[in-house]
């Protein structure tokens, strides 16, 4: 994850920090956080990109999509987020000998990258792969040459990684390629001391299946705001 590509804004009262907006360009949309009294700040919310919007705090709904309307943005939609972690303590691994690391200058891996990422409907130039197998750490799983499942942390911190990018093959879902690439990076992030966390909706049984199993459990639920 670049900070290059990331701008915030408080509202402070007696150096007390009662709100604050943070906005992150990220690769296909930019991710908006907005926490408790955000309200002075809205302006910063990008409205004419696709942006994903997470309201934190108890801060109100309402107040978000009302403003995104006086706006004129009319492609919203809202839908639940479960945030999941897991620690050392109660990780449980499920290994595979097909899942490997992808590397950058790796000419394979660049391609086969690409390809999956096309098939996820995300569509990256060479470069853009590149730089994504660089920044991120990217665990893959090869069947035969083809590489079939990804997963990988795109925010590293000493206390918290944020694993994301999850994504099987259609035609190779229901094998255990996505329990076994998120296995081999939470393994990473539970080894170097710091609890991994991702995100799900509540209506992906069959991913949060997946994460239950390595150990995951549901730590909060909050509302994400999507614009198109």
């Amino acid at each position: 994850m670049s900070f290059e590509n990331i701008n915030a804004c408080f509202v402070v009262d007696d150096d007390l920090i009662k709100g604050y907006v943070l906005v992150w360009g990220g690769p296909h949309r930019y991710g908006v956080h907005l926490w408790s009294d955000f309200h002075l700040l809205l302006m910063h919310v990008p409205t004419n990109e696709a942006t994903v919007i997470e309201v934190y705090g108890g801060a109100c709904l309402s107040d978000v999509t009302n403003y995104l309307t006086s706006k004129g943005v009319k492609n919203v939609y809202i839908t639940n987020h479960i945030d999941m972690a897991v620690t050392a303590s109660n990780f449980k691994e499920y290994p595979h000998e097909g899942v490997i690391r992808l590397h950058s200058n790796r000419g394979n891996h660049v391609q086969q990258f690409m390809r999956l990422k096309n098939v996820q409907g995300r569509p990256i130039s060479s470069a853009r792969a590149v730089e994504l197998l660089s920044q991120w750490r990217y665990y893959g799983l090869f069947t035969g040459n083809e590489l079939v499942s990804i997963a990988c942390t795109y925010l590293k911190m000493p206390e918290v990684w944020v694993i994301g990018d999850v994504f099987t093959h259609p035609n190779h879902r229901g094998r255990g390629y996505a329990k076994a690439v998120t296995s081999a990076i939470t393994k990473d992030a539970v080894a170097s001391g710091a609890r991994a966390l991702l995100h799900v909706r509540e209506v992906n049984k069959p991913a949060i299946k997946v994460y239950e199993a390595l150990g995951y459990k549901e730590i909060s639920r909050k509302p994400w705001i999507f614009i198109n």
